[in-house]
């Protein structure tokens, strides 16, 4: 099956740098495209720092812990989940204003 027909909540991305990682994840970003770009919007772009911020996460393996421990808080992190669930309801809601905007009115029979 190709890999755009194959469902995937997520992508992971390997590259190597000779240089400054920085430049390597700026390359990525612009290199970055949606499969199917009629069927994808950008509901936002966020950044979070953990470098000092206390999160929850003695449920997660000590690997984790020790090498993707921003991620780990992350998705541990209630701000990040109620951001999540605010564009989610926000995407609902203007769905279906635009349905009810845009249907036919009722006529009876």
């Amino acid at each position: 099956m190709p890999y755009a027909q194959r469902y995937a909540p997520y992508a992971a991305i390997t590259a190597r740098s000779t240089g400054d990682p920085a430049d390597a994840v700026m390359a990525l970003r612009d290199a970055i495209r949606a499969a199917d770009p009629s069927q994808t919007a950008l509901l936002g772009n966020f950044r979070y720092s953990y470098r000092n911020k206390k999160i929850d996460i003695s449920r997660v393996s000590w690997l984790k812990k020790i090498f993707r421990t921003a991620h780990t808080k992350m998705e541990y992190d209630p701000e990040v989940w109620g951001k999540v669930e605010e564009l989610i309801l926000e995407e609902v809601r203007r769905s279906r204003d635009e349905g009810i905007r845009g249907s036919a009115p009722a006529q009876s029979l």
